[in-house]
C-alpha cells in the first residue's frame, strides 16, 4: 500500500518504497485498471494539521476512485508500542 506520500514517513512506517515509487505505481495501476484505491495512514509523529492537508491534496489530485484513510494507531506488543513506551516518538493529539 502507499500508506503515505512523506519519503521520512514511509521510513518510519518501515515501507520499502519512496514516494516517487508509490506515485509511479499508482500511473501504472492507473493505466490498467478501471479503478484504484489505495490507503493513507494520519496522525503520524510530527506530522502537523497543514502537512496533512497537502499530503490528501495531492492524494486528491492522483485521483483514487476510492481512499482510506486510518489513524496510526499504537498497539501493544508491536515494535511501536515499544518506541512509544521508550518516548523514542510521540504522536499528534
Amino acid at each position: 500500500g502507499v500508506q503515505a506520500l512523506n519519503d521520512k514517513d514511509l521510513r518510519f512506517l518501515g515501507r520499502l518504497h519512496n514516494v516517487e515509487e508509490a506515485l509511479h505505481a499508482i500511473g501504472l495501476a492507473r493505466e490498467i485498471f478501471p479503478r484504484l484505491s489505495f490507503d493513507l495512514i494520519y496522525a503520524r509523529p510530527g506530522q502537523t494539521p497543514e502537512a496533512w492537508r497537502a499530503e490528501l491534496e495531492q492524494a486528491i489530485g492522483h485521483a483514487a476512485d476510492h481512499l482510506s484513510l486510518y489513524q496510526l494507531t499504537i498497539e501493544e506488543g508491536t515494535p511501536f508500542h515499544a518506541l512509544h513506551a521508550a518516548k523514542k516518538f510521540t504522536i499528534p493529539d
